[in-house]
């Protein structure tokens, strides 16, 4: 749900706080949408206008690879349609089962609606994976500062 340290006014906080939460495995699409709308409805300058060129590809193209590019794009241009989408990829890679996006709940918190207890897979992750989620963060991380610099200066 929403961290009260994001300024949600500001629509690049906003925007970086939603593009990081898209990596994160502990939180689920419902709570990444909260947060979207709040930032909707105090940002009225949230999005960005859908980028037609950037392709949107069938599902059955649809891989960890595709859905790190369309954060990617997401990031250079924050639209509502190219954000929809990509909580639609998430979802259905995890619902594939791709491991690096499994459902992986906060340490010592469990809940009534925590996906795992109905979940037959293995949530544990691998070091590959937390690596591979680091160097995802970090890069956001860049991108973020670049588009804060470019916009500042």
């Amino acid at each position: 749900m929403q961290n009260n340290k994001i300024n949600f006014e500001d629509k690049h906080a906003a925007r970086a706080h939603i593009a990081v939460s898209l990596i994160k495995n502990k939180l689920v699409n419902e709570s990444i949408q909260h947060d979207l709308a709040i930032a909707e409805k105090m940002c009225d300058d949230l999005y960005s206008p859908f980028d037609e060129d950037i392709p949107i590809l069938s599902k059955d193209k649809w891989n960890l690879d595709y859905f790190h590019s369309q954060i990617s794009y997401a990031e250079l241009i924050f639209s509502k349609e190219r954000i929809t989408h990509i909580l639609e990829v998430r979802q259905y890679l995890r619902d594939q089962g791709v491991p690096e996006l499994q459902y992986t709940p906060q340490h010592g918190k469990s809940s009534a609606n925590d996906p795992t207890k109905y979940s037959t897979g293995s949530n544990q992750t691998t070091d590959k994976n937390k690596l591979k989620k680091i160097v995802i963060v970090g890069v956001v991380a860049v991108v973020v500062v670049a588009v804060l610099v470019k916009i500042i200066f």
